[in-house]
């Protein structure tokens, strides 16, 4: 069963409009602010994180012209790409999907 805001709104709505349509009409207007936060945030997150994403790559830029170890830096920004990934998905196995089991008997 969902959280207690979705049954209580709905079940306030089908009481109030005395048929199913309120309800469904009392679930979608609950809701609806914290949809139109998401649509509005999301965006200039995103762009957020590419701004971030940049900035981290003219910096290594940077150090690697002024101290010429071009393959140090890439190397190092190789490493941390691959630390980073498993650490943003938290518990690596459990975010992989698995193969579905196959059985290949007659």
């Amino acid at each position: 069963m969902p959280g207690p805001l979705f049954t209580f709104s709905a079940y306030l709505g089908t009481v109030i409009g005395h048929d199913w349509f309120a309800g469904v009409w009392c679930l979608v207007w609950i809701f609806l602010p914290s949809f139109l936060l998401l649509l509005g945030v999301l965006p200039f997150w995103s762009r957020f994180g590419e701004l971030i994403g940049y900035s981290l790559r003219s910096v290594s830029g940077y150090l690697a012209d002024k101290s010429s170890k071009y393959w140090i830096v890439t190397f190092v920004g190789y490493l941390i790409n691959m630390l980073a990934v498993p650490a943003l998905a938290g518990n690596w196995p459990l975010a992989k999907p698995d193969a579905p089991k196959q059985d290949h008997s007659l």
